[in-house]
């Protein structure tokens, strides 16, 4: 089962003709305040900063700054679950692998909200967006756990999303998130996203980057991270950089470039 979302990307900025090996990753860690994102490139690799909002709420993008832990939800397992719960998650993924936006948006309450600013609109225009930046998508769902509440449901899940996007050079997307979101009469009224981690990857061999940051900071603090190449460059070289900003529904739609320099 799948759900996807705001595909949101600063394309770096590389002064040369010739084709990038690139590959990146970025992630994050259960909740965020408004503290922002980190974003590490790479000509091995560029890191993205793209990513953000919904499990259902079909949004991706890549944040990288941690703010505070969100305790996870005390529920069932998923072999559990009741047929209405699993029959509106199998529409959900339906719907996105489809590309039915009236369908899908049809299982999003008029009310809906994410913790990242998003309302049923903005999510409507996210989701638009982003299916027309890839000629390919794919949307796994996997239910985690669940907690029946007197209108519906409280769930967490994990959701998949491979694609590629158009033209001579293609960029391919992996990326895994995880979020908690609350059900209403089979129709999701509110989502946070916990953790998500995603990768752009571009040519024959891109290598692996490992971001590792810290568990949780407090919003406003600073914090280091690690950006760790695992395969030897050989020949090759190495461009990367760095791009923070704050959170904001705006720049979804109109991404930053991230400057490549190199390492």
């Amino acid at each position: 089962m799948s759900n996807g979302g705001i595909f949101r990307h600063g394309m770096p900025k590389v002064g040369c003709d010739s084709e990038p090996n690139v590959g990146g990753n970025s992630g994050r860690d259960s909740g965020r305040d408004s503290a922002g994102k980190v974003t590490q490139a790479g000509s091995g690799s560029w890191g993205h900063s793209a990513f953000r909002n919904s499990m259902m709420a079909l949004i991706l993008t890549i944040g990288g700054t941690i703010a505070g832990y969100v305790a996870p939800v005390q529920a069932e397992s998923p072999a559990s679950a009741p047929e209405d719960l699993i029959q509106t998650i199998d529409r959900l993924e339906t719907a996105a692998n489809d590309r039915n936006l009236e369908g899908l948006m049809d299982l999003y309450a008029s009310n809906f909200e994410h913790d990242d600013g998003l309302n049923r609109r903005d999510l409507r225009n996210a989701i638009t967006e982003f299916w027309n930046r890839y000629s390919t998508l794919n949307y796994d769902i996997e239910l985690i756990d669940w907690e029946e509440t007197a209108t519906g449901y409280t769930t967490e899940t994990e959701i998949t999303i491979t694609g590629q996007t158009a033209g001579d050079q293609p960029y391919r997307l992996q990326s895994v998130l995880r979020s908690r979101q609350t059900l209403a009469h089979n129709r999701l009224v509110h989502q946070t996203t916990l953790e998500e981690a995603s990768t752009l990857s571009s040519g024959q061999s891109p290598p692996t980057v490992r971001v590792q940051l810290p568990e949780g900071v407090a919003p406003g603090d600073r914090f280091e991270f690690d950006a760790i190449v695992l395969e030897p460059l050989g020949n090759t070289f190495l461009l990367g950089g760095v791009l923070e900003e704050a959170v904001d529904v705006a720049l979804d739609r109109d991404p930053a470039f991230i400057e490549l320099q190199p390492l």
